[in-house]
């Protein structure tokens, strides 16, 4: 199967991000407007997750048919449950463990709605778990239209002619529910009930989803993507800088175009990084690597930054400075790796043994060859 070298330092980049956008509210008297500027823009690191998400997620299922001409949904849903469950669950435990040992305050509807997914709509123990309700309704909702796709083509061979009018439609829905809906809502701009749902923020995985069926199906639609590639991302870039805008007061167009313009902006970024060659060798290799491996292991760094910044940093150093956020920041990254490596990683190889992927992964004729990786 090929890979797409640098989509792991982009989910690097994504967890660092995030991280800094929950880092607290330390503002160092020098710079604190530039801090506050370059944290209340850095929760994109979510939409960058939901990009890269949309894209990688939709190849194994696009790969897989046109490996074997069917799609197994089954396996599909089991092996993503085999990625997402088992390392938040056991997060999930050892917080009720360690909650019940020092506050006794484990709220027990909040744990209902962690182990059934429901925290884009309800509130779970942790506050950054709502993005994994949205990827497993995302894994649902794909697999199905996927699934019901293949299963009535308008003609033999095209059963994804349907899918961009039906990728597009969600685009444009989601844009229009979040308009309405933070409309409705004048008083002030709630992030729990106006973009956390998943029905409101399902378009920017969708757009991952597009771009790789353009990738896959139809590169000739990207073909003016393919040049002038510092021009995409610094547009990219650009589409995005409106986040900076989410936490201070505005109208509800804001609040609907943000996702939106997140969507398109990491699309272009996203596409530019499957054409940049990664380095085998030299200098910038071994400047790169450190952070590709950390991008491997982020889902666990993600699920472990806000306990460790809860259970350690707080309590041990409750005066943020720049020593707590370098602490903050080294702790985050070494315990959410050791739970990858002593966890998740494990569980991914016996999924991979007991369920293994059919997907194989075409490289169109016209794409940059991918550089070998250690």
């Amino acid at each position: 199967m090929r890979r797409f070298d640098w989509f792991d330092c982009l989910r690097c980049l994504a967890i660092f991000l995030v991280m800094f956008a929950h880092s607290g509210d330390y503002s160092p008297p020098i710079w604190a407007d530039l801090y506050r500027h370059a944290r209340d823009i850095s929760w994109v690191g979510v939409d960058l997750f939901f990009v890269l998400s949309g894209f990688l997620v939709s190849g194994l299922l696009f790969d897989e048919h046109d490996a074997t001409g069917t799609l197994n949904i089954q396996r599909f849903l089991i092996r993503r449950a085999f990625k997402i469950i088992p390392a938040f669950y056991f997060l999930t435990m050892v917080t009720v463990i360690y909650e019940e040992i020092v506050s006794q305050k484990v709220v027990m509807v909040h744990l209902v709605h962690d182990i059934f997914f429901l925290q884009s709509y309800r509130p779970g123990i942790w506050p950054h778990a709502w993005t994994l309700a949205i990827e497993v309704h995302f894994y649902i909702l794909l697999a199905l239209l996927l699934y019901y796709l293949s299963r009535t083509p308008p003609k033999k061979g095209q059963w994804l002619a349907r899918l961009p009018f039906i990728l597009g439609g969600v685009m444009v829905a989601c844009f229009i529910a979040r308009l309405i809906n933070s409309a409705v809502r004048t008083a002030h701009f709630d992030v729990h009930q106006q973009f956390m749902p998943s029905h409101l923020h399902l378009d920017v995985l969708a757009a991952g989803v597009l771009l790789r069926h353009l990738y896959n199906y139809h590169r000739e639609y990207l073909a003016l993507l393919e040049r002038g590639r510092f021009f995409w991302i610094g547009l990219g870039l650009l589409f995005v800088y409106p986040s900076v805008f989410l936490w201070s007061p505005h109208p509800a167009l804001v609040t609907a175009l943000i996702p939106t313009c997140n969507a398109i902006g990491f699309s272009m970024i996203l596409f530019q990084a499957t054409q940049i060659p990664f380095p085998a060798s030299g200098l910038l290799r071994w400047l790169v690597k450190p952070f590709d491996y950390l991008g491997k292991h982020s889902y666990s760094i993600y699920l472990w930054h806000l306990p460790v910044m809860a259970w350690i940093v707080r309590p041990l150093m409750p005066e943020f400075t720049p020593l707590n956020f370098i602490v903050y920041f080294a702790l985050s990254l070494i315990v959410g790796t050791f739970f990858s490596e002593i966890l998740e990683m494990p569980i991914l190889a016996l999924r991979n043994r007991l369920f293994a992927s059919k997907a194989r992964m075409p490289v169109p004729a016209d794409a940059i060859p991918s550089s070998p990786v250690s």
